[in-house]
């Protein structure tokens, strides 16, 4: 039997067993070694088949192939590992780099990852690649914070990929070496704008603008912000005014102090429609290193009051000033008036048949001679006022009527005219002719009545006019006229009737040549009284023999009110307070009305840089004002915290009244340095919280700071304060007392700490090991410590700590020291 090898220069090479034999034959297959790395194939890198043919002595083939792999025993991934067990850091090095390396081989893509933990806990991880032929070392970066004692950070490397192996050490520890607490060295700050571009409604509540500071936070430094009045079209104290007295001020920020410095802009409603305007603020001139950011401006648009939906200037009015003269038989008349300029919001009009019309209401027309036209928002369809013509008999000459358009927003022409033409013919009395009969008929003719047949037509007596309007101090008399209408060949008489019982009898005589009568003359009184507008109704009785009342036959007498209520406003528009006393205290007074009238007004406050609820507990009511009683009292009571800030502003307003007042808070708490604040948990982890730390040493009373040299002579007063995080106000806590002490330059710091008893104990510098100085109380929003007063014994230095624990193990102190030099 044969074997063949492809691809092989041995061919059918025979296997032979002799007679009776039944062992195995083995067949020896030679092959070339290579070294060469083929990509990412790892291990196989080929197979090649061996085939059995031609058996002889009457054998047969069962299985006369076989496929043979062959492997490649030169593919080496490597080994990833540290290049050091250990390193040391300090904690204000900021990070901790960790080398990683890929050893004995680079064949394929590799990967590992890597965790760190701290006190069991996971604080960070990542992963590591390498790709095929890279063998370069990589870093693992630690970011590293500010510890209380040494602190370990084991880092392991774990799951690596790609058939690569973990060497020795897969392990690294990072010693993190407490340095105490150094303040970090940072830059002044870079002061811009919050945003720059704002909106405000005209009323809202005033507009916080916002200004930070960023990127630093080391002095004290300024910023002055002003108003660029040639890029606005608002007008300073006429559209807006801002919490300083002009358009320009000063932001002030003090050592580590990185809070937010707001500017109040209040925007005015006048009540006029004006569209939206501008103003523009700009940063300018930052002092102390502090540089000014992108934003240093910022452009508020304020929002007409009146909104966008309404027209700047609308106006009714009629198309043209006449229309075509009428007969009396046309029947119905129209008057049509106009919506111009545009068809946003809503107008209304009056309308009224003027009083200088001669057609009377209900002989001439009827209709309504008063009334309203009213246009929707989007509506600029014409409006109708329609009038029917009375066709009568009598015949009489053209008669006009006059419609007038009354408002705000009447355009011109505002008064149209119509003529009624007359389209009767003069009657004339007649009797029954007397007819003598004749053969043949000529002409009929009018017969002369004889003298004692008479006809008489009436006499129509009416107002002028339906209602008479005067303003109290604008006249001192107003006639109320009544009009004879019709035959005057007849005598006319009627009584005018007013609703005080007055009562006077008119009368004309035939051809009398005056058609008015006066009812009455009334005496308009100016009393500085405020009573409202007063009303008399005059009404026509008793017509005698052939007169008959026309109309209108009532008229009303308005006499309109001019005497105005007082106007509340405030005794001065700028007061000044301090915490300390207590309570805001303004008067309002009510002057420059007439008598007679109760008026209110309601006060509100308003946050400017003050805040409500830290700096001043908001209030608002209604004050009420009478004609005995001109003066009222507002109280706004003040929040006195122990913390030193700066002067804050907040408005208080009257609706309605005059000018809002502003008020000035200033501090009466000692300025204390801002320290800073470091929180942890129970693991060491730490904190973002938002809480304050200011604390400091007074030598002989003397102003208070965070570091100073003093002898054991000297008294002093040390004290330290905080603003407790919002999420811990009420939960019960440890008061904590602390200090490091070094008695030589080269003595090791002991640190100590002072338990219930006042007594000074002994620390190890573990967080668990710290005893409360006053235990377990609820934390109010400020907490206030007076850590020592009196005289020290011992020279040496000494750093001082203070602060909060919580039962869940979180505490909370400052991050910079009270730092004293005590000689001897």
């Amino acid at each position: 039997m044969l074997y063949t090898l492809p691809n092989s220069e041995e061919v059918n090479t025979p296997l032979v067993w002799e007679d009776g034999e039944t062992d195995s034959r083995t067949v020896f297959i030679p092959f070339i070694h290579r070294s060469i790395v083929l990509g990412n194939r790892k291990r196989v890198t080929g197979n090649l088949t061996v085939t059995l043919s031609n058996p002889t002595g009457g054998a047969t083939l069962a299985i006369d192939k076989q496929t043979v792999t062959i492997l490649k025993d030169d593919f080496h991934p490597g080994m990833v590992q540290f290049s050091t067990p250990s390193i040391e850091v300090n904690d204000d090095s900021g990070t901790a780099t960790l080398q990683v390396k890929r050893m004995a081989g680079i064949d394929g893509d590799v990967s590992v990852n890597w965790v760190a933990r701290s006190n069991g806990q996971q604080i960070n991880q990542g992963t590591l690649t390498w790709v095929s032929g890279n063998s370069a070392d990589h870093e693992i970066l630690l970011p590293i914070s500010d510890v209380q004692g040494d602190q370990v950070i084991q880092v392991m490397l774990e799951a690596p990929t790609g058939a690569a192996q973990l060497g020795e050490p897969k392990e690294a520890n990072v010693t993190v070496k407490d340095m105490g607490f150094v303040p970090p060295i940072v830059p002044a700050g870079t002061l811009q704008f919050a945003s720059a571009n704002l909106e405000r409604q005209e009323g809202e509540a005033p507009l916080i603008i916002d200004v930070t500071r960023t990127n630093g936070t080391v002095g004290e430094v300024r910023v002055e912000y002003c108003v660029i009045e040639d890029t606005g079209t608002a007008q300073f104290n006429q559209d807006f005014r801002l919490d300083s007295e002009g358009t320009c001020s000063t932001l002030t920020w003090l050592d580590g102090d990185g809070m937010s410095k707001p500017i109040a802009l209040v925007a005015y409603n006048e009540g006029e429609l004006e569209g939206d305007e501008t103003v523009t603020l700009q940063l300018l001139n930052a002092t102390d290193g502090a540089n000014l950011g992108v934003m240093d401006k910022v452009t508020v648009t304020i929002k007409d009051g009146k909104g966008d939906d309404v027209c700047v200037n609308p106006k009714i009015q009629f198309g043209s000033p006449t229309v075509p003269n009428a007969r009396e038989d046309v029947g119905l008349v129209t008057f049509t008036a106009i919506r111009t300029e545009c068809d946003k919001g809503e107008v209304s009009v009056n309308y009224e048949i003027s009083s200088d019309s001669t057609a009377t209401p209900d002989l001439d027309y009827t209709g309504a001679t008063t009334g309203t036209l009213s246009w929707p928002h989007g509506d600029s369809q014409p409006k109708n006022v329609t009038l029917t013509i009375v066709n009568d008999t009598l015949s009489e000459s053209d008669e006009e009527i006059k419609l007038r358009l009354t408002g705000a927003n009447v355009g011109e022409p505002q008064m149209v005219s119509l003529v009624v033409v007359d389209d009767d013919q003069p009657s004339t009395p007649t009797t029954t002719p007397t007819t003598t009969p004749t053969t043949t008929p000529t002409t009929t003719s009018l017969v002369t009545p004889p003298p004692e047949v008479i006809v008489v037509y009436p006499a129509f007596v009416q107002f002028s006019q339906p209602e008479y309007r005067v303003v109290e101090g604008e006249a001192e008399f107003i006639d109320i006229l009544v009009t004879r209408r019709g035959d005057s060949q007849v005598e006319a008489a009627v009584n005018c009737n007013s609703d005080d019982q007055l009562q006077r009898h008119l009368q004309w005589s035939i051809n009398d040549p005056e058609p008015e009568e006066n009812c009455q003359r009334v005496e308009i009184e100016d009393d500085n009284v405020i009573t409202g507008d007063r009303e008399i109704t005059f009404s026509l009785s008793n017509p005698y023999h052939t007169t008959q009342i026309g109309e209108p036959a009532t008229a009303k007498l308005i006499i309109e009110e001019d005497d105005k209520p007082c106007t509340p406003h405030f005794t001065t528009d700028d007061v000044t307070v301090t915490e300390a006393d207590k309570e805001i205290v303004l008067t309002v007074e009510c002057t420059g009305g007439a008598d007679g009238i109760e008026v209110t007004t309601d006060y509100q406050t308003e946050s400017g840089t003050a805040i409500e609820g830290e700096d001043y507990q908001a209030s608002q009511g209604t004050l009420t004002f009478t004609q005995d009683h001109t003066s009222e009292t507002v109280r706004i009571p003040l929040v006195n915290d122990s913390f030193h800030e700066m002067e804050e502003q907040l408005v208080v307003t009257l609706s309605p009244g005059n000018a809002p007042v502003r008020v000035t808070l200033t501090d009466d708490d000692v300025a204390l340095p801002n320290l800073g604040c470091l929180a942890t948990d129970k693991n060491g982890t730490l904190l973002e919280l938002e809480v304050t730390c200011e604390g400091g040493i007074a030598v002989e009373d003397r102003e208070f700071t965070d570091n100073t040299i003093l002898t054991l002579d000297q008294p002093v007063n040390v004290t330290g304060q905080m603003r407790v995080a919002p999420e811990h106000i009420g939960k019960p806590a440890d008061k904590l007392l602390f200090a490091g002490y070094r008695g030589q330059v080269n003595d090791p710091e002991l640190f100590f700490m002072m338990n219930a008893e006042h007594t000074v104990l002994l620390w190890s510098g573990d967080l668990p090991e710290l005893v409360a100085w006053q235990p377990a109380q609820p934390l109010e929003e400020t907490l206030s410590m007076p850590l020592y007063q009196g005289q020290f014994i011992l020279p040496g230095r000494l750093t001082v700590f203070f602060g909060y624990r919580l039962e869940d193990g979180t505490v909370v102190q400052n991050k910079r020291p009270i730092e004293v030099q005590i000689d001897e």
